[in-house]
Parts: C-alpha cells; structure tokens; sequence
C-alpha cells in the first residue's frame, strides 16, 4: 500500500555534496484523443509508441477500462498527470474526484492494431452501439519486470512515494517513463527499520543499469546524473530488510547536474584583498588603448568616425569589441586596419544585444593597428569600445569566490570575462570547477596572479565533461591575491554558470588526500570461491577510486573493474597497508560497468566504494 505522496522538498542529513536545484524536465508531447462511454475505439501501435485518450467522469463513478488485440499497460492518470491506477490489458476503479482523466495505452510487445473500451461498472449501459471489447480467453502477459519483485505503483517525475518492505523481504518494483539522453536522480531513504535500502535501475529490456547502498549514507541510497540509453518503461527496485520503511524519490532532468567535491582538510578563512577594473573614461585623442580596458566614445551623428589605435605583437590573438553603453541603443560597425594601412577585418552588429565583436584575430604583423567604428544605420549614442588580447575584451568583477559554495555568476555579452578574487597561500593545493548553467554556455576557467594577470597559471575548457570547465588540482607557489576568470569558449556563448572551488590541502603533503564524490557504496557478503558484481553507470574520461573494505575478520577481498565489453580493465588484491584492495582507473567508454569482489580462498562481509576523483 502507498504510504505516502508528496513533492521531493526534503534535506537529508549527510546527503551527498550535490546539491543542485534540478532543471527542469520536459517530457515529449502526446496526442491526446477523446475516449467516449460504451463506445469501442480503435488504434495502432508500434512497440516504441503509446496512445492517450482522455475522458470525464464524476466522483464516485466506477469504471472498467479494456484493451483487446495486442497485450498493453493501461495507465490511469488525472489530467494533472496524477496518477491514479494501471493494470495490463484491463483495469477496475472507483475515481476519486470529478475531473477529465487520462489513459495511456502502452503496448508489451510487439504492438499492432487494438480496440479499447470504456464502461461504467455501477450501472447499465442506456444504449450500446458498439460493443465494448472484453479480455476473454487472452492470457494476462507476465511484465518484464515480474522476475525482479513486488510491482507497488508508477512514480512519476519530482514524486516522493513511502512504502514499507514486507515480512517476507521481497523487494519492491516502481516504473516510470523515461526518454534517452535525460538523466535521472533515484534517492531511498530509510524512515525505519535498521538496514540501509539499496536501489537498483534497470532499463525497458530489464537490464541493470546502475546499483546503490549507502553513498549518502547508512540511511539514504542515491543513484546521480544517470543518463538514460533509450526511450520506455524504466525500473526501479528498493531491496531492504523485512519491515523497512523507506521513501523513493524520483527527479527526471534534461542536462546533468553540477558535482560538488568532498574534500579532507579545510583551512582558516582569510580576509580577502579588493580588487577592481578600471571604469571606462572618455576617450582621448591619440591614445592607444589598453587591453581589456575599454573607453567611451559617442556617435553624435550619422557621420561620425571614430578611430582607436591599439598595439599587437605578431601573432597574438585579439577580440576587438564595441557597444551600446549609458543606456543608449546605438549599434556600429568596424573596420580594423594593420600596420600597413591594411584593412583586416570587418564587422557589423551580429548580437542580440547589439554588440559588435571580432573574434579571433591573429596579428600578423608587429605595431599599431588602427580601430574605425561608424553608426550603423545611421543610429548616433554613447558606445564602448576596446580590445583584448586573447578571446575577451571586457572584464567585470564578479566579487569575492566563496570556497566551497556555488558562486553564481553569467556571462552576458560576447567577448567578456568574469573576474573572482580568492587570497591564496603558498604551498595551498586547490580544484576548480565551472559547471554551465544551460544547454548552450561553454565556460573556460583560468587562475592567475592579481598582479600579473597575463601568467596563466592553469585553465581549462571540457575536462569536468558536458561542456563543464574543470581544473583538477594547481599548487600555489606564492601568497597573495589570485583572479579565477570565466568566459566563453571562443567567445561563443552566452549564459549562466556555477563557480566552484575547493582545497585539497591547506600546505603540501607527500600525498594529498583527493577530492572525491561517492558513485557507488555497498556494504554485502559474498561466500567463500563465489562472485559479487555491482553495477554503475560511468563515463569516458572519469577517474575512479575503487576501494573494498573487509568487515570480517580474516577476510582477503579481491577486486576487478569490468567494462561494458565485458572485459577486465583493472584488478587489485592487497594495498601497502592492509588486505583491502585499491585501485584508481580512468574510464575508456562510457557505459555500464561491473564491479566484482570476491575472497582470495575467504568468504566474509564487506563495503565496497566508487568514488570519482576530481
């Protein structure tokens, strides 16, 4: 019986360092067809489809709902998606409310053509001009999920359900549709009882997709960010002791969610210097300008010419930019001509926000080149105008990055650099991290020194994956302030972003702890000459730890990473210090893999961890 329903707005104590609000998820439109009374209607399905049709019924009313000519689910929901019951090929129900419902039909198996049926079971049909399809001698399809527990109920997006595991420890089963390429976040948390539940996924075909038992903790379970491979029903399995109570809780999102590292030590806060940009002046005649120091020019008529020199080095890589400043709305073009009066590059507005930006340009020749910017359109107003070297030419500055928090910050025109102070000592180890906050920004993080901004220090653009910025680890050799920039790749996008840092180690070690956030926590038993295999979900690039802890005494564990071709790609016994094996491993492919333990001649109990290192 469902215990409990209700939206996910829980904090769990100890939960895993991701915290996140998730994205929103879109769920692909359906046709949705009217299903009268006492009337058959027919249809046809592929295996991969499913039909909607939508009825009104009164509170109270008891209604029988039939499918003949292929064997399908019905799903019965309110039109607020809601749901209410599902059985196969038909179901009995008494609704709770007066409202317009919804039937999904979802086919078993092959699909084909079907009739469906609607009737009131409470009284008699007033007329009955088509028949209404009844299963008769159609054998009820055992669902592919059958063989994995008790089926409890479907659990739709952003839904909390409670349920409690019978005396007799079987495991209990909830579907829901999911879509490739969404990513999926499945969360069990223990409300009572004393084992810690594990969840299972698995996919329309009934294979394992990903396992959990205990990475938050000894009361919650938690599968993150996995990305779903195909289109149909997925399951979920709860496995726990007898009596266990427990809550599921299932969010579906459209790009995967930002990964807050765990890190060991956490130094004392230090009081941060300030730090700014100039702000732009008036041009004045003849002077050059100064790279990411942008000045204000004013087009007072359609004619105006307004020329800015700047100097370049051979085969430095610049971005040129102007625009609309002081509330004006005045868009330009420009032309860039060489130190040989050549003209190198022109460019007229292309933003939505009226911007003018040339990026990237490579200076072939050493010396002064020249900037002319025109109305365009014959519009006049105040502008801004100036260069960069490298892919910004424009510089603001965020604040102060707070470690260990989600520094928010967005990258609101092409060609501009977010600037973050962090005061810094020598021998600090720090990670950095820049997560997009949309399905289009992609962010490059740097560090640099305050007083020389041009000595990048580390940078990156992909590493973290899906577009993510991720600098692992930099060591820093001196005290003092440093800048953490973020921009644009290519000044190519716009957006929102997350900013994330952390220490690794407050002075350096001989070996510093990594940062790490848990994949995977299983605490089991394997017998004596036999095998345990737990799957995850990884990905190429991901660095690992695996590591198995003996909880009996005089257990020896082995351990071996399978991958999604099924084979060993890294295996490990004895570590310096003791029996429990570790093992670190970059992931080749993305997919599906196994972990096996077993006891080198010993059986005995044990936990076993996957946590990706950052």
């Amino acid at each position: 019986m469902i215990l409990a329903a209700c939206q996910n707005t829980s904090t769990y104590e100890g939960e895993l360092p991701t915290r996140f609000i998730p994205p929103t998820f879109t769920p692909r439109p359906q046709q949705s067809r009217p299903l009268p009374f006492w009337e058959a209607q027919e249809s046809t399905l592929q295996p991969d489809m499913v039909d909607t049709w939508l009825f009104e019924a009164q509170l109270g009313d008891s209604i029988r709902l039939g499918v003949v000519g292929i064997n399908a689910e019905i799903i019965l929901q309110t039109q607020t998606e809601r749901f209410i019951a599902s059985g196969i090929d038909s179901l009995e129900v008494t609704l709770p409310e007066e409202t317009q419902y919804r039937v999904i039909v979802r086919p078993l198996d092959s699909g084909g053509t079907y009739q469906i049926g609607l009737r009131y079971t409470d009284r008699p049909a007033v007329d009955e001009p088509t028949r209404i399809p009844e299963v008769v001698g159609v054998p009820t399809p055992t669902p592919i999920y059958a063989s994995l527990g008790a089926f409890i109920s479907r659990i739709e997006p952003q839904q909390t359900i409670g349920e409690t595991i019978g005396e007799n420890g079987t495991a209990h089963i909830y579907t829901f549709e999911g879509y490739a390429g969404h990513f999926v976040q499945i969360e069990a948390r223990r409300v009572s009882g004393a084992s810690t539940p594990r969840i299972a996924l698995y996919d329309p075909q009934a294979r394992i997709i990903a396992t959990d038992g205990g990475s938050v903790s000894t009361d919650i379970a938690r599968l993150n960010n996995i990305i779903l491979p195909i289109d149909g029903l997925y399951s979920i399995q709860i496995i726990g002791e007898a009596n266990m109570g427990y809550a599921v809780t299932l969010l579906l999102y459209d790009r995967i969610a930002p990964i807050t590292p765990t890190i060991v030590q956490i130094p004392t806060a230090t009081p941060i210097p300030t730090y700014s940009v100039n702000t732009p002046a008036p041009a004045t005649f003849g002077n050059r300008l100064e790279s990411h120091q942008p000045v204000l020019g004013f087009a007072d008529s359609p004619s105006h010419v307004g020329i800015y020199p700047f100097y370049a080095s051979a085969g430095e890589i610049l971005t040129i930019g102007a625009g609309a400043a002081n509330g004006s709305t005045v868009q330009l073009q420009m032309e860039i001509v060489d130190p040989d009066g050549v003209i190198v590059a022109r460019s007229t507005p292309t933003d939505s926000n009226g911007d003018t930006v040339i990026t990237p340009l490579r200076a072939e020749l050493e010396g002064v080149y020249q900037i002319f910017v025109t109305p365009f359109n014959g519009q006049i107003g105040a502008y801004l105008i100036g260069y960069g070297s490298g892919t910004t030419w424009v510089e603001t500055v965020a604040g102060q990055a707070i470690r260990d928090e989600q520094n928010r910050g967005v990258i609101t025109r092409r060609g501009l650099r977010d600037t973050w102070t962090v005061e810094l000592q020598a021998g600090d180890i720090i990670t950095i991290a820049a997560t997009p906050g949309d399905i289009v920004f992609d962010p490059v993080v740097e560090i640099v020194y305050a007083d020389e901004p041009n000595t990048i220090l580390a940078a990156d653009d992909n590493s973290g994956g899906n577009r993510a910025a991720y600098i692992q680890r930099v060591e820093i050799n001196r005290s003092g302030l440093y800048l953490i920039r973020v921009r644009a790749a290519q000044a190519g996008t716009l957006g929102p972003y997350l900013l994330v840092w952390r220490y690794i180690n407050v002075a350096p070690t001989p070996t510093p702890p990594p940062a790490t956030a848990p994949v995977m926590v299983i605490v089991d038993r394997v017998p004596e000459s036999a095998y345990q295999f737990y799957p995850f979900q990884g990905r190429a690039g991901q660095r690992l730890i695996i590591q198995v802890e003996a909880m009996s005494e005089g257990f020896d564990p082995v351990v071996a990473l399978i991958a999604p071709d099924g084979n060993v790609i890294a295996e490990g016994d004895d570590s310096p210090d003791s029996l429990n094996p570790y093992v670190e491993v970059v992931l080749p492919v993305d997919g599906t893999y196994q972990v096996r333990v077993n006891g080198y001649l010993t059986g005995g109990d044990f936990r076993v961890m996957v946590l990706q290192r950052f």
